[in-house]
């Protein structure tokens, strides 16, 4: 079919240029281990033999552990009015059922066998309230639902709408354990081109979101898939860049410093020695800034290793260096790099202090 049943930005209760909308707080509550749709209950026997025996009540038999396992098995292979008679029932609380343990067993096998008609109707349900929108994704059984959803979107149109809504609030679900998952799977499920618009808010956005755990890895899996010199992708490599000495510094920013160095790119090391030349000493005290110092000595095979141990061989804090347990650490990988003359007053430097260098914690 041609048009979305209800797909208009009015669907959605809020102003989405409002900065507000990217400081949601949404509390949960101890929720249970999520459950994928192939982890469902298997040992009780329902205690209905037909669709009919539920009609009136099947939303609240899903969430049950017998009726979700009965509702699955029906949904395999069922008419279309069986799928019809179902969906009648739940789809007004799908956002219920989509957090909640047995519930979301069942509607994920619902979103499988779903029409175009009915998945227009649940695309403009779910998204018709951002808050509770977020609250879904946030949760950890919710965003594996979310993400099952994503999966069984049908139409370029459905595609497009989806990814739009997701693009207001992408920075909150991006900073989120299981909010950063739900944005990930766009990009593992669909092409570049579609979600342009969440990837040109993370990139618009990537100071804030490469110094949290969550956004880190997010951007070292988008790097890694569809690396290009080019758009949303070299805005991120840009930004680092400009500040860079402070990301290598931060415990999830040196995460990907040390990812991109990891590249192989020999411009993009280069670039980063260059920028990073003459803090090499605060560096290697530093316990993140260290480890992009051991994996800067390490890359390009290690053709930037002796620039590196010459600049801290030449501090003018070589003692406390040495004797620094990050510091120290540098300087035992920099052996590694080494030979000749400088291998040697190395290993003299680490023994002639070795009395006095205070163990890692």
């Amino acid at each position: 079919m041609e048009d979305l049943t209800n797909f208009s930005a009015e669907t959605i209760p809020l102003d989405l240029s409002h900065p507000g909308v990217h400081r949601f707080a949404i509390v949960v509550d101890k929720p249970s281990p999520p459950v994928s749709a192939g982890d469902g209950p298997t040992n009780r026997q329902p205690s209905v033999s037909s669709l009919e025996d539920l009609r009136g009540k099947v939303f609240s038999e899903s969430m049950d552990p017998c009726g979700c396992q009965f509702l699955h098995q029906k949904l395999q292979g069922s008419k279309s009015e069986d799928i019809q008679m179902i969906f009648s029932e739940v789809k007004d609380r799908i956002c219920d059922l989509m957090i909640h343990r047995w519930g979301s067993y069942a509607i994920q096998k619902l979103f499988h066998v779903c029409d175009e008609e009915q998945m227009n109707q649940l695309v403009s349900l779910i998204t018709a309230n951002v808050s509770l929108l977020m609250s879904v994704c946030l949760h950890p059984q919710g965003s594996e639902s979310m993400k099952k959803f994503i999966e069984c979107l049908m139409t370029p149109k459905q595609i497009s709408y989806m990814v739009a809504v997701f693009s207001y609030f992408t920075v909150p679900l991006v900073k989120n354990q299981f909010g950063s998952l739900v944005v990930g799977h766009f990009f593992r499920i669909f092409p570049a081109e579609d979600t342009k618009p969440i990837l040109k808010v993370i990139a618009d956005d990537c100071s804030e979101i490469i110094v949290d755990d969550s956004g880190s890895r997010l951007l070292q899996d988008i790097m890694t898939k569809d690396y290009s010199p080019r758009g949303s992708v070299k805005r991120i490599i840009t930004v680092m860049f400009l500040n860079i000495f402070g990301l290598s510094l931060k415990q999830f920013g040196n995460r990907l410093v040390q990812h991109v160095i990891g590249f192989e790119r020999p411009h993009l090391t280069e670039h980063i020695v260059s920028e990073l030349t003459g803090t090499f000493d605060i560096l290697s005290r530093d316990l993140y800034g260290s480890e992009v110092v051991k994996k800067l000595m390490e890359a390009s095979d290690k053709k930037y290793a002796p620039q590196i141990i010459d600049e801290l061989l030449s501090s003018d804090e070589l003692p406390g260096l040495v004797v620094d347990p990050c510091g120290n650490s540098v300087l035992q990988n920099a052996k590694k790099y080494s030979t000749g003359t400088v291998h040697k007053t190395l290993n003299d430097l680490i023994g002639r202090y070795s009395q006095l260098i205070t163990p890692p914690n």
